[in-house]
């Protein structure tokens, strides 16, 4: 490579490091912030439902080292985020995960023929109760 090539490249990622192009993952505050149900890719395989983990937002929050991403996660189980913040809790603290055709270590998956994916938000209660139980601390009176 020559000199005239390596200053080029140089500048290259000179400009994209300042322009926010750097690809990094995002900070955990945002990827909560910014998660969606979406971000889970489900299949159907003859062991049962297999979460596969698609997203950057979900990737983040995965690898996360920090132990409060747990209970962030429990706090938001809306309806477009419950199903990835259930994954995540599961893939993140649970050794072992209950596995169906029709359920996924609680959290029931319809798998469309036309491949897309239904998850009823009614749901989502049940869930965040069951995670609220396990991660964070009795409220006292």
């Amino acid at each position: 490579m020559t000199a005239q090539c390596r200053f080029a490249v140089a500048c290259l990622a000179t400009v994209l490091a300042t322009n926010g192009c750097v690809f990094a993952e995002p900070k955990p505050e945002e990827a909560l912030k910014n998660l969606r149900n979406e971000e889970i890719e489900w299949h159907g395989t003859i062991a049962g439902l297999q979460p596969i983990v698609r997203g950057e937002n979900a990737k983040a929050l995965l690898n996360a080292q920090n132990g409060k991403v747990d209970q962030s996660l429990v706090q938001i189980f809306n309806e477009r985020q419950f199903a990835a913040a259930h994954v995540l809790l599961s893939l993140r603290l649970d050794r072992e995960r209950s596995t169906s055709g029709e359920k996924w270590n609680g959290l029931a998956v319809d798998l469309m023929a036309d491949g897309s994916v239904k998850v009823d938000p009614a749901q989502r209660v049940a869930l965040k109760e069951q995670w609220e139980k396990r991660l964070l601390p009795k409220q006292t009176k």
